[in-house]
């Protein structure tokens, strides 16, 4: 293997179900790598892994959640700051994106706190304990987004969407 492209390839071939996971890994810590996100992509993978996540049948106030993340990335997506309704970002750069823009949101912190009352800690089952562990669900959506899309050389020419790999 002669350059991470390479091993990239060797582990999309794979019959291994973390090879998706190895990728987006070797991926975002490779600084020259960056992908296309389009705001519907961020908001789609997090309403579907907070109702995934959630031990109810979806989380409170998750159309509260969903419009005010909407309105904190509304203006990374604008035409002055995007491309045609996407925006650019580092591979390194998304889970950070998405925390920094969700945790400003009083009802999305909201889900990592029990509402059935108990205190303290237990072994955590599906039925035992009802909140949503914030850091897994940031890391559900980034990922959700990785194993949809790919990282592009920053060389990249969109016109020919030619990667230069």
């Amino acid at each position: 293997m002669n350059n991470l492209n390479d091993l990239v390839n060797e582990f999309e071939k794979m019959d291994n179900p973390d090879a998706r996971y190895q990728r987006a890994l070797i991926s975002k810590y490779n600084p020259t790598l960056f992908m296309w996100v389009f705001k519907k992509d961020l908001l789609g993978s997090l309403a579907k892994w907070a109702i995934k996540q959630s031990p109810y049948l979806y989380p409170q106030n998750l159309i509260t959640v969903l419009d005010k993340f909407a309105d904190h990335i509304e203006p990374y997506f604008t035409k002055e700051n995007s491309t045609v309704g996407m925006r650019k970002f580092k591979v390194l750069e998304l889970e950070d994106f998405i925390e920094a823009n969700l945790k400003t949101i009083p009802e999305y912190l909201d889900w990592n706190e029990r509402i059935n009352g108990r205190d303290g800690v237990g072994v955590v089952t599906r039925f035992d304990d009802d909140f949503i562990d914030l850091g897994a669900l940031v890391r559900n959506v980034a990922h959700d987004i990785y194993d949809t899309g790919s990282p592009f050389e920053e060389t990249s020419d969109l016109k020919t969407g030619s990667t230069d790999r």
